[in-house]
């Protein structure tokens, strides 16, 4: 299989798990699967708290993933953050569709922050899968191969930057929150 479209095949794979949580998240709003305190909180929340909401969920998710990339088993993790974050997304913006103003003046600055988030995910799960399926191998050759810890620095260096640009996303989606805010 050329390595090209392996790659291919496991992005749409982990972009499909994140499509996967939020047809779950909206089909568990539309069936009314949730606690009635966490949709009337997620349904009531301004704009301040959902953003909180929002920073302290992709941040717990990506440390998480982070950490499990160095475990031989932490393959699952970023899949089930993925999903968790699919679903969170899609019982938000579902939960706030049906107020007109409202919810197309949130909606300026959650979908580019939901979506934006969703591929910081997409590509910490890939790094976290390519390093966790490393440490697999090595497991079972029962010797350490010399070109670990470049791998591991590797990992290292493209999670800052992944951190880097969640950062960056949250300040400017943030920022798009205030100035909304000011001009309301």
């Amino acid at each position: 299989m050329n390595d090209m479209f392996r790659k291919r095949i496991e992005k749409g794979i982990l972009l499909c798990l994140i499509l996967l949580g939020c047809i779950a998240g909206v089909w568990m709003t539309m069936r009314q699967g949730l606690p009635d305190f966490l949709r009337d909180w997620l349904r009531l929340a301004n704009q301040r708290q959902l953003f909180q909401l929002f920073l302290l969920e992709v941040t717990g998710l990506l440390l998480c993933s982070g950490f499990a990339g160095f475990f031989a088993m932490g393959q699952p993790i970023p899949c089930m953050a993925l999903l968790l974050h699919g679903m969170l997304f899609g019982l938000t913006v579902l939960l706030h569709l049906t107020p007109a103003l409202h919810s197309l003046r949130l909606l300026v600055w959650l979908l580019p922050y939901g979506i934006g988030t969703s591929l910081l995910l997409l590509l910490a799960a890939r790094e976290t899968i390519w390093l966790s399926s490393l440490f697999f191998c090595y497991a079972f050759r029962r010797q350490w191969e010399e070109n670990m810890s470049h791998c591991r620095r590797l990992y290292l260096v493209r999670y800052v930057v992944i951190l880097g640009l969640f950062v960056l996303l949250s300040l400017f989606c943030g920022g798009l929150q205030v100035l909304q805010s000011l001009f309301v």
